[in-house]
């Protein structure tokens, strides 16, 4: 299109054809050149892109968590307050309470038959709901509360209604109290008596306990090659109260580790274990 511009520029102009010749020549030395500064600008361009500047951002520097060994203060805890609240909150009698605990223990009727523990033990875990205390409060609901709230609250609610199940049946409870690595804790310990009887307990669990059937004769025994024990402490009669903690997968299952640990009583009586 250029080329023929500036033919019919010259032709009006009247130059000659050796003029033609000369221009032309000269035009396409300039596109030639033209070409080449292109692609040079292009190759440039190419190797050195362009990058706006972005603000300086310092990057996080990241170190593996360490675990830090934890001693608790204990005077900063006012333990006899708790005791009292826990005592309080166990309400075998309430109404509410002996009435959700026999709904429980009716499908294994009888006086102190080991599976009125074990489905209520297994009920509550199973339907259990985790939710904290109000902010800079030790609060400790009564048992029936947790029970009008849909079976909610936190570990020491779940070991307090638990107990209250437990002693509005007839068997005997204590909450325990501990405080560990974790922090505080408070689970629920039912009594068992001799060691007998307590292996009948087991026997019961992992043999005839339609609430616990995978532990049945076969899967038992291999579990016990494996450490598969029962948990359990002793009082200063040497009578065995069995492990009922909700982080257990069945009644006896292990302790929560702790420095230290208390057991409350329903009638107030408070006692260290050892």
């Amino acid at each position: 299109m250029i080329r023929k511009l500036i033919f019919l520029l010259l032709f009006l102009t009247g130059c000659t054809a050796a003029d033609w010749e000369v221009l032309n020549k000269s035009l396409k030395e300039f596109c030639e050149n033209l070409n080449e500064t292109l692609k040079q600008t292009q190759y440039q361009y190419s190797y050195y892109p362009y990058y706006s500047p972005q603000p300086y951002q310092p990057q996080p520097q990241y170190q593996p968590y360490q675990p830090q060994p934890y001693t608790p203060n204990q005077s900063k805890l006012n333990l006899p307050e708790i005791f009292k609240k826990i005592t309080k909150a166990i309400e075998p009698t309430h109404p509410t309470v002996r009435a959700f605990a026999l709904r429980l223990a009716r499908k294994y009727p009888g006086e102190y038959h080991p599976g009125q523990i074990c489905i209520i033990f297994k009920y509550l875990r199973d339907n259990w709901a985790y939710v904290s205390d109000p902010r800079g409060v030790e609060y400790i609901a009564p048992a029936h509360e947790s029970i009008e709230a849909g079976l909610a609250g936190d570990c020491d609610d779940f070991a307090v209604l638990m107990a209250s199940l437990i002693e509005a049946i007839g068997h005997k409870a204590r909450v325990i109290l501990a405080f560990g690595p974790l922090g505080g804790h408070a689970y629920c310990e039912v009594f068992v008596g001799s060691e007998k009887d307590l292996q009948r307990l087991i026997n019961w669990i992992s043999e005839y306990s339609d609430e616990y059937g995978t532990l049945s004769k076969k899967i038992y025994r291999w579990l016990t090659e494996q450490n598969f024990v029962f948990h359990y402490h002793k009082d200063a009669s040497g009578n065995c109260w069995l492990n009922l903690d909700w982080s257990a997968e069945y009644p006896g299952g292990p302790f929560f580790k702790s420095y230290w640990a208390y057991a409350v009583y329903p009638d107030g009586k408070v006692e260290k274990i050892k």
